[in-house]
């Protein structure tokens, strides 16, 4: 796990630069190498093979070839000896060279073979060709932008952005992305909040000719599905989570209680796998407690526990702002920095949950959208949608006009009016933006989550939370074979007569009844509360309305009393924080 740059020139002092500002992705060792007019940087968080010569950027042993790289290929070692067996050989035991050894073996189609989560650039120095991959879900970032005649990407925002700084391009404010932000809660792939620096979405191959500056991006297929039943996805669970064990460091689990993180307990305890379990219990959230203890003795974890209240908020909350560079309104990512900074103290490595509701069906919405599950995703504007937009704001509003659009067949009208932390204020600009991206880039009603709330908000959480503690995390529901299976096997299982059915299911093979078929909320905080107490919030949302009002980036109906915010639009207040510092840090 690490952070990556590059750029089509060489300039070791810029690629040095920008490589720093997040040298918390790897603090074991950071690397930069100009050659052939491509510069690479890598920070490395040592994970396989610990040894100095696996660092990168690594090269191939005939000089043709170099790659740097994000991520952790857990078949590895079966894919080094089916590369032996072809007469290959190789310098380290690192799943790097394996990567590199590999693209000279089998090009492109090294990308099916792959399991594993990744991000990683290849310099192919006779072709004058860069070719970037990221991985089946999204897990790894690669942003990227044209900087005048030079390309340049990075594993997070902040480096592109010092490399445009550099170069005299500052940044600006990209006002469809900012749209899209409002309605959403984060900005979807491919776009950014800023003109012209992209995000690579999941399962994306980016070649760029080095002679032209051609760039041409195709999406890979996930493979072929295997199981087709509880038993034969309960088979690929355990082989994933097996998996998920390769290290040669030490190896801990987030476990919340609930059921991902309980199934993947489970199969642990099954194999054998003794791990420290890290655990956060969240203010105003006692409901948790009784069930996380019950399934920690039954599955005879030791956990450490953590309780998560204003405090702790306090505490982590100026380290978390300081660092964003990309606007996320989930106020998860603060609890998630903390138990992620607890579990690094401990463990190099943790396991978690993520994507089980994505890809299982494990949301509230998904019960209505099971109905509809044939519906097309129409991203025009209809009547009801000008009817929703139009109608002043009154208690029950959302759910109203929720029950409506499943009535009318509209899935996004009602995915939007469900989750989107605007519903309620929406203008019809947005809220068009809004259906014509998810409508462009959806595949099921049924699969909206997973086609964006996932890539989009969960997984950008997650690497953010835990690379700004140089913690790597691994999510064993979002392997290729895993979620190839859930993706036919759920379209299969509808309408729903309950949330997260096939998992609970198959955890029900491992736990008593009582313990799998109950609720279980997430990790966002409650906002009422932690306004209220914090001693940042309040100065922080008043400076924050200011410094984007002034900026014009504030929608109007947010334009009140900060005190008023707070009380009636309180998921937006995160939204303003969380671009406020964004931009703040970016320089905007």
């Amino acid at each position: 796990m690490c952070g990556i740059l590059g750029i089509t020139e060489e300039n070791e002092a810029l690629a040095r630069k920008a490589l720093s500002i997040f040298s918390y992705r790897g603090p074991d060792a950071s690397v930069v190498s100009a050659r052939s007019g491509v510069t690479f940087g890598h920070n490395r968080l040592s994970i396989i093979d610990l040894d100095a010569r696996a660092n990168q950027p690594m090269e191939s042993a005939d000089g043709k070839f170099s790659i740097v790289f994000n991520g952790e290929i857990y078949n590895y070692k079966e894919l080094k000896r089916e590369l032996e067996a072809k007469g290959r050989s190789f310098r380290t035991t690192s799943d790097t060279e394996v990567l590199l050894v590999g693209f000279q073996e089998w090009g492109m189609g090294m990308v099916e073979r792959l399991r594993g989560m990744y991000a990683f650039a290849i310099h192919e120095r006779e072709a004058d060709r860069l070719t970037l991959v990221t991985d089946q879900s999204g897990m790894k970032p690669i942003f990227y932008s044209s900087i005048g005649e030079m390309f340049a990407f990075a594993s997070e925002l902040k480096g592109v952005l010092e490399m445009r700084r550099e170069k005299g391009k500052m940044p600006e404010v990209d006002r469809n992305s900012l749209d899209l932000y409002w309605m959403l809660g984060y900005v979807p792939v491919s776009r950014t909040i800023y003109k012209d620096i992209f995000r690579m979405p999941r399962r994306a191959i980016l070649t760029v000719d080095l002679e032209s500056g051609k760039k041409e991006q195709l999406q890979y297929a996930l493979p072929a599905p295997s199981a087709n039943d509880a038993k034969t996805m309960q088979a690929l669970l355990e082989q994933a989570v097996e998996r998920h064990l390769v290290a040669d460091v030490p190896v801990g689990l987030f476990f919340s209680g609930g059921t991902d993180s309980s199934l993947i307990a489970s199969i642990l305890a099954k194999q054998g796998a003794s791990l420290e379990a890290f655990s956060v219990e969240i203010d105003k959230r006692p409901e948790d407690r009784e069930y996380f203890e019950k399934i920690a003795s039954t599955l005879r974890l030791k956990p450490h526990r953590y309780f998560f209240g204003v405090n702790e908020f306090d505490d982590v909350y100026p380290a978390v702002t300081a660092r964003i560079d990309e606007p996320l309104y989930d106020s998860a990512l603060f609890p998630t920095y903390f138990i992620s900074r607890e579990a690094r103290k401990r463990v190099k490595v943790a396991l978690s949950g993520d994507g089980g509701d994505e890809y299982f069906l494990g949301y509230p919405q998904i019960m209505r959208l099971s109905r509809i599950h044939d519906a097309r995703l129409d991203g025009k504007m209809g009547l009801l949608d000008y009817l929703y937009v139009m109608t002043p704001r009154f208690r029950g509003k959302a759910d109203l006009f929720a029950r409506l659009f499943i009535l009318a067949h509209r899935p996004i009208s009602y995915y939007l009016a469900a989750v989107s932390p605007a519903k309620d204020f929406v203008t019809a600009r947005e809220w068009r933006a809004a259906k014509r991206t998810l409508a462009e880039h959806g595949t099921t009603p049924t699969a909206l989550d997973a086609d964006f709330y996932l890539e989009n908000d969960i997984l950008r959480k997650t690497d953010l939370a835990t690379m700004y503690n140089s913690l790597e995390g691994r999510l064993p529901l979002l392997d290729a074979d895993v979620i190839a299976s859930a993706e036919k096997m759920m379209r299969r299982r509808v309408p729903l007569r309950e949330k997260k059915p096939l998992l609970k299911e198959i955890l029900a093979s491992y736990l008593s009844r009582d313990l799998v078929y109950r609720g279980k909320r997430g990790f966002g905080l409650d906002s009422h509360v932690f306004f209220a107490k914090s001693r940042y919030l309040k100065n922080d949302l008043v400076a924050a309305i200011d410094y984007l009002n002034k900026r014009d980036l504030l929608p109007p109906k947010a334009l009140m009393p900060h005190e008023a915010l707070i009380r009636r639009r309180s998921q937006m207040c995160w939204q303003v924080l969380s671009l406020y510092h964004a931009l703040k840090n970016a320089g905007v």
